[in-house]
């Protein structure tokens, strides 16, 4: 994985670095949530390093009882002989730990040095001394002093509070935190791999360890890593955190702690204890989970029962009082979870409508979808009704085999009706979105088919628009002015008798711009379609199949 969004940060340390090694000596901080790059970051300084400088690293460990010391363990065979002597008596019990302190002073005063203490978080007690030992006299030795944590995973009882309390007055400590990478970063990370790149950044909150976990196995929901990883955090918990992140996994993303108090009564220790292990964090009045990922990770091994149980209680804590639209995405999910069809055609549709208004169309055709896994227990019209919102949502979403699979059985669901208005409408629909999925032949023959069911009827704004839907494709198509002309010229005629202005515009503009691609003038028909589009605030040339909506 490239080492993005972090040059600034290298910069500064790399300029800690120099400025250490001549004198006097520095303590750079650097923090972030687990899996954000610490380590990484660490590899790079120290590649970066003047080769005179001498690097020497060492990490604590997140054991049940940290070896006393363990950094210097790691780093000792790079120290002196004086060093590692005082060291091995203070572990055998026969020296004492002040000794190793000034050992390992006189010998960062000998050599120009980086010194790398990583995960002080999970350090014991005898190196946070050391480090606050050290911290007191860098200034008079030639080395700088890097030290990484999690910020994620300290509380206000942690160890390491203490010893960031007592770094706080010491000019010389300079503090760096590594933030999540950005949509972009996470993009260039993902060039050339067949992933939904916003999806990746939805999932992983821009976390450079989540997101090579899911390019390394995209075909998985959740990557065993990450699995592992979120199954080793709760481990530790006692079981009332473990109830707090197992029903704020099903709550789903920014929960308020009103509605989590309603579920657990008195979360708040609970809750404390889940954010200092980092898988959640609260702001203000609300609790989410760090990465989607995660949650989805912790959803995916709480036990169904339990699960049905809490989706139910939060769907009638919800319903209780007024419903807000903002809240209609979250009542489908619940009432989904809950196990409640009625709920879901009550709240998915709604949704799925909001959304639509909103821009989000994929939101919107998810919404539908599930109101439609439902939808056999509901009135014919109110069927097809779901049915040609989602063949809309789904195909200003991109998602088009989907979208005209709906659109289809909206068609067939109307001739089993007889109501064949509404019929030759959706074939005409159809025929619209046919095209864009490379079908034009089919695309064709539906629109001369809902014109074939639509000539039948009283002619009417539909019948105009299946005759201006032939006149754009055999204008996408290039079959000719004469062709175009024909079906214009009817489209132009049953819209001005049934006042679809829109109508009669897009088919004069399409006349025109076939007689400008074809013999080269008509510019000024195209020009007066536009004036004429404007003064009636249309679109002038309509909107290809594809880019919007039902016409």
């Amino acid at each position: 994985m490239d080492l993005l969004e972090r040059e600034a940060v290298l910069q500064d340390l790399t300029g800690h670095l120099k400025a250490a090694v001549s004198g006097p000596g520095r303590l750079a901080l650097v923090r972030g949530e687990a899996g954000i790059g610490k380590t990484a970051v660490v590899h790079r300084l120290a590649q970066l390093a003047d080769p005179h400088v001498r690097v020497v690293i060492g990490a604590c460990d997140p054991l049940a009882s940290p070896r006393p010391l363990g950094p210097l363990l790691d780093l000792a065979p790079r120290l002196g002989r004086e060093a590692r002597t005082a060291l091995t008596g203070t572990l055998t019990g026969s020296g004492r730990s002040d000794e190793v302190y000034d050992c390992l002073l006189a010998d960062l005063s000998a050599y120009p040095s980086l010194l790398v203490v990583e995960d002080i978080h999970w350090a014991d007690e005898a190196t946070m001394d050391l480090l606050r030992y050290l911290a007191r006299r860098l200034p008079n030795v030639p080395a700088l002093v890097l030290a990484t944590y999690r910020d994620d995973e300290i509380g206000r009882t942690h160890g390491l509070t203490a010893l960031l309390g007592t770094l706080a007055g010491y000019p010389w400590v300079y503090r760096h935190d590594l933030a999540p990478l950005s949509r972009e970063a996470v993009a260039r990370l993902a060039t050339g791999r067949t992933v939904d790149t916003e999806q990746l950044y939805r999932l992983s909150a821009g976390n450079p360890f989540i997101v090579a976990e899911i390019l390394a196995a995209p075909a998985d929901p959740i990557p065993a890593t990450v699995r592992e990883a979120v199954a080793g955090r709760l481990a530790g918990l006692s079981g009332a955190a473990r109830r707090v992140v197992d029903v704020l996994a099903v709550l789903g993303a920014r929960v308020p702690l009103p509605l989590l108090a309603g579920i657990l009564p008195a979360p708040e220790e609970a809750l404390d204890e889940a954010a200092a292990c980092g898988i959640v964090r609260t702001h203000g009045q609300v609790t989410e989970f760090r990465h989607e990922l995660t949650r989805l990770a912790v959803l995916e091994a709480v036990p169904a029962a339990y699960r049905l149980r809490v989706h139910r209680q939060v769907l009638a804590a919800m319903r209780s009082g007024p419903v807000a639209a903002e809240d209609l995405p979250l009542l489908a999910d619940h009432a989904d979870g809950a196990g409640d069809p009625a709920a879901v055609l009550e709240y998915a549709p709604a949704a799925a409508v909001r959304a639509a208004a909103l821009g989000a169309h994929r939101e919107a055709a998810g919404q539908y979808a599930r109101a439609l896994r439902y939808a056999d227990r509901l009135p014919p019209e109110r069927h097809i009704s779901l049915l040609e919102g989602h063949s809309q949502a789904c195909l200003l979403s991109s998602q088009l085999d989907e979208g005209i699979a709906s659109c289809r059985t909206a068609v067939r669901l109307r001739r089993a009706l007889g109501d064949r208005s509404h019929e030759g409408d959706d074939l005409r629909w159809l025929s619209c979105w046919l095209w864009p999925a490379g079908r034009a032949a089919e695309a064709r023959q539906t629109g001369l088919d809902a014109v074939r069911v639509l000539e039948g009827l009283t002619p009417g704004r539909e019948l105009a628009r299946a005759y201006l839907n032939l006149c754009q494709l055999a204008c996408y198509a290039h079959e000719g002015v004469a062709v175009v002309a024909a079906y214009a010229e009817k489209a132009i005629a049953v819209g001005e008798r049934s006042g679809d202005a829109g109508v009669v515009v897009q088919a004069r503009f399409h006349a025109a711009a076939a007689r400008l691609l074809s013999e080269g003038h008509g510019w000024e028909d195209c020009e007066q379609a536009v004036s004429d589009a404007r003064a009636r605030d249309l679109s002038p040339a309509g909107r290809r199949p594809g880019r919007a909506g039902r016409r």
